[in-house]
C-alpha cells in the first residue's frame, strides 16, 4: 500500500475502526511488563509516540536494543503480527517509515537452513537463538500440512512469492530466533505486490520463537502461515481482530486434535459486553467462535470469501453485510445468532450448535441473577454494559416458596438493540425452550415466560447492533404470575423460526433451517410456484430447538427438478411459514 491511500483510509475509517490513529490514547500493553513500561514512559511524555512505537517493535524483535528501564522480563503474547503492523503502518503514516532502520530486516545471523516444497526455515545450532534438529522436524513437517490444508483441503490463495528473498524462488521463509515478551511467533509483511493498486496485498515472512513446546510449534506455524495467507489478500491492520479469529481458525483447520484455542475461549464467553472487534490479546483469539459459527451455520468458503472482498476494501462490516447477503443474513442477525449458539456449550450443549461444544468448559456466566419477585427496575452493570456488537446476560430463578408460574418481564432498551432472547430449563427436561421478545421501534418490549414454576432457570440474552454508539445502557424488571397457559400455545405458534436457506441460489444442494420454541408437528415441503408439492422432506413430531434439513434439488421420486422459483413450506402446529428460492438452470 502506497503512504497516501494508508493516510486516507486511517482518517475514513475512524468511526469503524476502535484502533484508528485518531482514537487511540494508549497503547495495548498485553500483560507484557516491557510493553507496560513504554506505554508508561508515553503517558508521562517522557518518549512521543513515534518512539514508543519502535520500542514496541525492539520489545518483540530485538530486546536487547531497548533502553535498559524497559528490558522487563515476563510475558506471554500468542502472536505479535499486530504489534508490527500497528507500528509499520502509523510511522508510514507519520512520515517515519524509515526509523525503524534494520529492524524491519529479516534475520541474517541464521545460518541453518532447511527448504521444503512452499518453505524455506532458517535456524541456528548455536548461540542465543539455537535450537535442535528435533525442534526444526517439528516446523518442517506443520509447514506442508499447513499449505495442504489451507490450499488443497480448502480454498484459499496461494500468497505472492518474495522471489529470490531469502534464498530460493518464492518460498514462505520462517525465521526461529528468540523473540522478546514471551511471543511465541508473528508474520512480518515486507514487500508491495505490483501492480498497486488494484489492492493492498503484500509479501511476508514469518518470525517462530525457539522455546515452544512441540503443539505450540505445530499451531503457531499453521497460525503466521494463515496471516501470511490473509496479506495476500489485504495487508492492512484495520481488521487485526479479525485476522486473529481467522488465523485461529487456521490452527483448527490444520490441527483439529490440539485445539489450542480452548484455552482462550474464557476471554470471549467472559466478557461478553465487549464489542465484537476487540484485540486485546485474548479475546481476539476465543472470538475463533465467528469464522468457527460463520463456517458451520453456512459454508467453509464464507470465511475466504470475506477475505476475497476485503482485497478492494477496508469497511469491514460493509463486506460482512455483502457476503451474508445470499444467505439472507446481515451483521446483526449473525452476530444475535452467534451469541444465541454461545449458549449452547458445556452442560447446555444440545448437540445443534458449534460442533465441539459439548468439549468446551466456558459459557457465560450472568451479570445479574435473580430470584425474589418483583425485582424493580434493574440496569446491567455500569462497567458491563453491552457495547456496539456486544452482549448482556441475566438470570431468573423460582422464589422460594412461590407457585407462580409465568414469568414476565419488561424491557425498555436502546432503539439499537437487536434482540432479547430468553431461554427456558425445565427441571428434569432435557434442552432448552427459546423465548423472543417482540421490541418496538424504541427497543421496548414485554414478554410472559410460561411454566416458570416448573423451570430450573430463566436466561435473558441482550445484543446490541452495529449501529449503537458505544456501551449501553437499558432497563428492565421482572415479575411473576399465574394463569399464562393459553399464552404459551400463542407462543408456540407465533415464535416458530424459519431461517433463509443456504445456499440462495441453488444449484445442487441446499439447506433449510428452523427453530422451534416447544414441542409440535411440523410438516416441512418444497412447492414450485404453482404451489404444487414437489419434495416433502420432513414430517412429524419434533422437540424444541434448531433443526437443518438438506434439500438435493430432487423431488419425491428422486428427479432433478427444473430451474426457476420455488417455495420452502414449513407448517408448525397448522401455521405456515414460507420462503422462497431460485433453483439455477
Amino acid at each position: 500500500m502506497r503512504l497516501v491511500p494508508l493516510a486516507l483510509w486511517v482518517l475514513l475509517l475512524a468511526a469503524w475502526a476502535p484502533t484508528a490513529l485518531a482514537e487511540r490514547e494508549a497503547f495495548d500493553a498485553y500483560g507484557i511488563p516491557s510493553l507496560a513500561a513504554i506505554n508508561d514512559a508515553y503517558a508521562t511524555g517522557e518518549i512521543d509516540r513515534a518512539q514508543a512505537l519502535i520500542h514496541r517493535v525492539q520489545a518483540l524483535k530485538s530486546p536487547h536494543l531497548l533502553p535498559e528501564r524497559f528490558r522487563l522480563p515476563g510475558g506471554d503474547l500468542k502472536c505479535g503480527t499486530a504489534i508490527l503492523l500497528e507500528a509499520y503502518e502509523e510511522l508510514e503514516a507519520m512520515g517515519r517509515g524509515d526509523a525503524l532502520g534494520d529492524l524491519r530486516a529479516r534475520p541474517t545471523n541464521l545460518l541453518n537452513s532447511r527448504i521444503t516444497a512452499h518453505f524455506k526455515i532458517h535456524y541456528t545450532l548455536s548461540g542465543s537463538d539455537a535450537v535442535t534438529e528435533a525442534y526444526v522436524d517439528v516446523i518442517e513437517a506443520a509447514c506442508e500440512i499447513s499449505w495442504s490444508s489451507f490450499h488443497t483441503t480448502y480454498v484459499w490463495d496461494v500468497p505472492p512469492g518474495d522471489g529470490a528473498a531469502g534464498g530460493g524462488w518464492n518460498l514462505t521463509d520462517i525465521y526461529i530466533h528468540a523473540l522478546g515478551g514471551g511471543t511465541m511467533g508473528m508474520a512480518e509483511k515486507e514487500s508491495n505486490v505490483p501492480p498497486d493498486p488494484p489492492y493492498s496485498d503484500m509479501t511476508g515472512f514469518i518470525h517462530i520463537n525457539t522455546n515452544l513446546t512441540a503443539n505450540q510449534a505445530r499451531v503457531t506455524t499453521a497460525h503466521e502461515y494463515m496471516h501470511i495467507i490473509q496479506y495476500g489478500y489485504n495487508a492492512g491492520s484495520t481488521n487485526s481482530w479479525f485476522m486473529e479469529n481467522c488465523a485461529m481458525m487456521g490452527e483448527e483447520y490444520s490441527y483439529d486434535n490440539i485445539n489450542d484455542y480452548r484455552g482462550y475461549l474464557s476471554a470471549w464467553f467472559g466478557p461478553i459486553y465487549f464489542p465484537m472487534y476487540t484485540h486485546n490479546g485474548q479475546f481476539e483469539y476465543g472470538q475463533i467462535t465467528w469464522p468457527m459459527y460463520l463456517t458451520e451455520r453456512h459454508e467453509a468458503a464464507l470465511v475466504e470469501d470475506i477475505w476475497s472482498r476485503l482485497r478492494w476494501t477496508y469497511s469491514y462490516f460493509d463486506i460482512i453485510n455483502a457476503a451474508l447477503a445470499p444467505y439472507g443474513y446481515d451483521v446483526d442477525t449473525s452476530f444475535d445468532e452467534l451469541k444465541i449458539w454461545g449458549v449452547y456449550t458445556a452442560f447446555r450443549n444440545d448437540g445443534q450448535h458449534f460442533e465441539e461444544a459439548g468439549t468446551w468448559s466456558s459459557y457465560y456466566y450472568p451479570d445479574r441473577t435473580h430470584n425474589t419477585y418483583p425485582t424493580g427496575n434493574q440496569n446491567p452493570t455500569p462497567a458491563k454494559r453491552p457495547n456496539r456488537l456486544g452482549s448482556s446476560f441475566n438470570g431468573f430463578l423460582r422464589q422460594t416458596g412461590s407457585t407462580d408460574n409465568t414469568l414476565r418481564v419488561t424491557f425498555n432498551g436502546p432503539s439499537c438493540t437487536i434482540a432479547v432472547t430468553f431461554f427456558r430449563k425445565l427441571v428434569g427436561v432435557p434442552g432448552h425452550t427459546e423465548f423472543y421478545m417482540d421490541l418496538d421501534a424504541n427497543g421496548d418490549g414485554v414478554i410472559e415466560i410460561p411454566d416458570f414454576d416448573q423451570s430450573e432457570w430463566v436466561m435473558m440474552l441482550t445484543n446490541m447492533s452495529l449501529y449503537c454508539s458505544g456501551a449501553m445502557d437499558y432497563t428492565y424488571s421482572a415479575e411473576t404470575t399465574t394463569g399464562a397457559q393459553a399464552l404459551d400455545e400463542e407462543l408456540a405458534q407465533t415464535r416458530v423460526r424459519m431461517f433463509l436457506n443456504h445456499p440462495n441460489p441453488v444449484l445442487d444442494r441446499t439447506v433449510l433451517a428452523y427453530a422451534l420454541p416447544r414441542a409440535g408437528a411440523v410438516d416441512l415441503r418444497i412447492v414450485d410456484a404453482s404451489g404444487r408439492l414437489v419434495r416433502r422432506l420432513f414430517s412429524g413430531e419434533q422437540r424444541p430447538g434448531s433443526y437443518e434439513i438438506l434439500w438435493n434439488r430432487a423431488d419425491d421420486a428422486g428427479r432433478p427438478v427444473a430451474g426457476g422459483v420455488y417455495y420452502a413450506v414449513a407448517r408448525v402446529d397448522g401455521r405456515e411459514i414460507t420462503r422462497q428460492m431460485t433453483v439455477l438452470r
